[in-house]
């Protein structure tokens, strides 16, 4: 059966836990929903629970440890089912498969660059319009078959199939760049129109060449960041073929080791559903003489007790610290810090008809200015947020952080904006407006997720306490995530008393490096905004940002989206209050290839190297 199509390309929504799901016939995975947990640890997505009894290794892994050989072990806490490039976001993809261009450290190793993977160099172009890939004449599948112009072409339109309505691949016919048509042509089962793949704007220029038209001009960083996507890269047609049913509309592709064919730097030699996953080297990638490693085993390890205890014991060299890592090696010198792009911010009903004070702009100005960040990120784990763009958006080529621009920081006040008198002054006002003399409001949050009920309880408390008990009153409610979602999508329809508040954080996989993107869902034309926010300033303004003009000029582009920021949070169309952070240890083996976990790029383990 067809499920529903991803409308919001290029999109990791992170909000309450993970509901990405897999297809075996492979049919598409729906919209994702991840955790801040899952979005920024080593994780492969959504997946069935996985053994997790057994701390040790396989035959086959010991065995290549003991012959002397560099093998990386690592656990992930998901299995996914089907690791086709066009399934979903899983990162173990990145090991087997390659794009046109990757990822790589630049040469002070604290910034991820891109560069080209199997094309041969970056693209060009005479007008900005129609781009031009030159394919590595080496480059080729893990069996010395070649990959040329004819397979991408090929993958790409697989990948766009309007028959197998894969969802991630949407992000192909437009996320950094739109491809002419591209999109027409993956949505025409819906729409009825009927687009031909010849009027599709990727086509063949010679044997090792391709040219890509985009609607509108843009630069080769854009044309770049937009093929390193893992279902832009390419997918083995002969044995794609063979896994296609009978009547196209699904792909068994990736659902077994010998169904898969790698073109990156390690080649799947065995896969234990739920359990693990063995990789080799593979000698036949166009850049193999950049990989140490000889071989990869990954465990499928559900439980963090259990991940902690097998670092412990030497089975594991990586650990993504839980509550039990972080109370035994928080400050641990050798734990690395990241600061993920995920700011958890509490979504408002703007149009409840039951309670009018949440449209009015002086009771969000409290509620900013009321909640005590500090206590609520130290009993979660994390950092205070007053901001809505993260500190891990990058703004500028060069590896400028937005976060670290001058201008991005000039109208957030002291101590992550907490101010208590201007809290109560706000307070005060919005009763007088609103007629009320006592506000009352559910804050709804996940139930999978302990953070965000520590969080809300940290909020009612400290918010009916500044108020005052008779004038505001707080109720917490956990809930599940398909059902909070489908109560906020309610306000999409008209006015409704369903909800009051929520936890949200959007993630937009664009707005890494393009910060201005973060803030399409709450354009008054999105469908995916939880609430009529209806601001026509950041409207404008956006329109503006994705202009010509600022696609362009990037320090333009971050002028405006300092702009939208400010607006932002001046109307409080959200109430941003943590960003998530993630901490991490290596064994005393391991040399990574970079001296941080990277955008993009994370730790680069595909580049790393083992002590001897």
């Amino acid at each position: 059966m067809k499920k529903r199509r991803l409308a919001a390309l290029g999109l990791a929504m992170v909000m309450f836990t993970t509901a990405l799901s897999g297809c075996s016939g492979g049919g598409s995975g729906e919209a994702g929903m991840q955790t801040a947990a899952s979005q920024a640890q080593t994780t492969e997505g959504a997946g069935q629970p996985a053994d997790s009894t057994s701390a040790a290794p396989s035959s086959e892994a010991q065995a290549g440890s003991q012959s002397g050989q560099k093998i990386f072990y690592w656990s992930s806490t998901s299995a996914a089912s089907n690791i086709s490039p066009f399934e979903g976001n899983y990162e173990i993809v990145d090991y087997f498969h390659s794009n046109l261009y990757r990822y790589v450290p630049n040469e002070t190793r604290d910034v991820a660059v891109p560069a080209p993977d199997l094309a041969a160099k970056e693209p060009y172009s005479e007008d900005g319009y129609t781009w031009i890939i030159e394919i590595d004449k080496n480059a080729k599948w893990a069996n010395g078959d070649p990959i040329n112009a004819d397979t991408f072409l090929y993958s790409w339109q697989q990948a766009l199939d309007p028959k197998l309505t894969y969802a991630t691949p949407s992000g192909l016919a437009r996320n950094y760049i739109e491809v002419e048509n591209a999109y027409a042509y993956y949505m025409q089962e819906s729409t009825g129109v009927a687009v031909d793949w010849e009027e599709v704007g990727f086509k063949k220029v010679d044997d090792y060449t391709v040219s890509v038209k985009t609607t509108e001009k843009v630069t080769a960083l854009d044309v770049m960041r937009h093929f390193q996507m893992r279902y832009t890269g390419p997918v083995y047609q002969p044995l794609y073929d063979e896994c296609m049913n009978s009547d196209h509309t699904a792909n068994s592709y990736g659902t077994e080791a010998n169904l898969i064919m790698a073109s990156g730097p390690f080649v799947l030699t065995s896969w234990t559903k739920g359990a693990e996953r063995v990789f080799e080297k593979n000698s036949n990638y166009v850049h193999a003489d950049e990989v140490k490693l000889d071989g990869m085993v990954v465990r499928v390890v559900q439980d963090e007790l259990t991940q902690l205890e097998m670092f412990e014991q030497g089975s594991l060299d990586y650990l993504s610290l839980g509550s039990n890592g972080e109370a035994k090696y928080g400050d641990d010198p050798r734990v690395y810090v990241q600061e993920t792009s995920v700011v958890r911010e509490i979504e408002v009903n703007f149009e409840n008809p039951d309670k009018p004070y949440l449209g009015n702009l002086n009771f969000r100005k409290a509620l900013y200015y009321g909640i005590d960040r500090g206590p609520v990120a130290k009993v979660t784990g994390n950092i205070a947020a007053d901001y809505f763009i993260p500190t891990s958006y990058q703004v500028y080529a060069d590896g400028t952080m937005f976060r670290a621009l001058p201008e991005a920081g000039g109208y957030l006040k002291e101590n992550a904006s907490y101010d208590p008198e201007l809290a109560k002054e706000y307070f005060d006002k919005a009763l007088e407006e609103t007629g009320v003399s006592k506000v009352s409001v559910n804050l709804i949050y996940n139930e999978a997720v302990e953070d965000l009920r520590a969080a809300s309880e940290t909020i009612q408390s400290s918010l009916t306490n500044l108020f005052g008990a008779d004038r505001f009153e707080m109720n917490v409610t956990a809930m599940n995530n398909s059902a909070a979602v489908k109560l906020m999508r309610t306000s999409q329809n008209g006015p409704t008393s369903d909800w009051d508040l929520c936890w949200g954080a959007w993630d937009l996989t664009a707005a890494a490096f393009y910060p201005n993107r973060k803030f399409e869902p709450y354009l008054s034309t999105d469908t995916r905004r939880f609430s009529q926010y209806n601001n026509t300033v950041i409207d404008e303004l956006y329109i503006q940002s994705v202009s010509e003009e600022c696609r362009l000029d990037e320090k333009k582009r971050a002028e405006v989206t300092i702009a939208m920021e400010k607006e932002f949070l001046d109307q409080v169309l959200a109430i941003p209050v943590y960003q998530q952070i993630s901490k991490y240890m290596h064994s005393d083996r391991v040399v990574l290839a970079v001296d941080k976990r990277l955008t993009s790029l994370g730790f680069a383990w595909a580049y790393m190297d083992l002590a001897e």
